[in-house]
């Protein structure tokens, strides 16, 4: 019991990406799976970092993309 609660208050946003993505694409679900058993099963904090540093990255680039695309043009 103890360890469920852990589980579900420390990866809760993990586990709400892959529910949405299990539903959408089975190999996504199998990817993510795989880089959380690797990271599960890492020694050190590097992998988690890097991966956390890539989603981070990811996520700026689609803010960025969202914000350029309803960028208001002024016509010249």
């Amino acid at each position: 019991m103890y360890q469920g609660l852990y589980c579900v208050g420390c990866c809760w946003a993990v586990m709400l990406v892959m529910f949405a993505v299990g539903a959408m694409n089975i190999i996504w679900m199998a990817v993510l799976g795989f880089m959380m058993a690797a990271e599960k099963v890492a020694t050190t904090s590097r992998f988690s970092r890097a991966i956390g540093a890539a989603f981070a990255a990811i996520g700026v680039a689609f803010i960025a993309d969202a914000v350029v695309v309803h960028w208001p043009v002024r016509a010249g």
